[in-house]
């Protein structure tokens, strides 16, 4: 498979991190697990759905047009036999204002755009789904991303300069300087700053670390895990282990060893802080 990233309109860079592409050919029987990096995305797909792995054991195949919030943990998905998927992943404060409810509402969900209060993402979805080819599904993006941000109710300033202060920080900012920096109390930030985003400043503080540590974990292939917690932020190599426990389901010197499984390479973050 293909895994293509490209860049969003410059009007809407605020929000959207980046559009992406996946095509190719899948191997249905094979499930992979993609990992949470504080990023909520919509997600179409044009060829076959994918399957996805529940905490049950058993399995579903994911909708053609969908959303998925803020995630506690890995999703295992397999691909269909025809993969052509057209994805938009947004800052971690950049979903809120096309939906008119709280981000809460998707956290650790990955919901249908049916029945979602989000008339601006069911109209940007239909037009990917629509497109002739898709070269003109990234056309029906760049068009539309505009426009539905240009219809939507702004998002306060301070929570978006909140976010590039934890991401800029690679998660180590106190939440205490976070709020000064913003003008506003600590607990004014968290209620608010959770309703934009889906969770707390402290967790996605924490997948910032995370998603880091996994691209460097990703880029060295080494065991070095003691080194990459202490570049990023983790107490000791002790933290570290039980933060990959927590997000990725194992350990991270077996996680490298394992190798990144495709699906998990291609979504894993090489330098982006958005």
């Amino acid at each position: 498979m293909r895994y293509d990233e490209h860049s969003p309109p410059a009007s809407v860079a605020p929000f959207v991190a980046c559009l992406w592409t996946l095509t190719g050919e899948g191997e249905p029987s094979a499930f992979q697990l993609i990992l949470p990096d504080g990023r909520p995305e919509l997600v179409v797909h044009r060829g076959d759905p994918f399957r996805q792995k529940l905490a049950s054991g058993a399995t579903r195949r994911q909708p053609r047009r969908f959303v998925v919030g803020q995630m506690a943990g890995g999703v295992a998905v397999a691909p269909g036999p025809r993969v052509e998927t057209v994805g938009v992943r947004f800052t971690p404060a950049g979903l809120a204002p096309l939906c008119a409810f709280p981000q809460t509402r998707l956290a650790d969900r990955i919901v249908p755009l049916d029945g979602l209060r989000a008339p601006g993402l069911r109209t940007i979805a239909a037009a990917v789904a629509e497109a002739p080819a898709l070269g003109d599904a990234l056309d029906a993006l760049r068009r539309e991303l505009p426009r539905a941000y240009a219809s939507s109710v702004p998002l306060d300033a301070r929570l978006l300069t909140a976010v590039a202060r934890i991401t800029d920080s690679g998660g180590t900012a106190p939440l205490e300087a976070i709020a000064k920096t913003v003008g506003a109390s600590p607990r004014w930030l968290e209620r608010h700053f959770q309703a934009a985003v889906g969770i707390t400043p402290k967790r996605l503080a924490r997948l910032v670390r995370f998603r880091r540590a996994v691209a460097a974990l990703e880029a060295d292939g080494s065991d070095a895990g003691a080194a990459v917690a202490l570049d990023h932020g983790y107490y000791d190599q002790a933290h570290f282990i039980a933060e990959f426990r927590a997000f990725a389901g194992d350990a991270p010197r077996r996680f490298v060893q394992a190798r990144l499984a495709e699906l998990t390479r291609f979504f894993v973050d090489r330098g982006r802080t958005a």
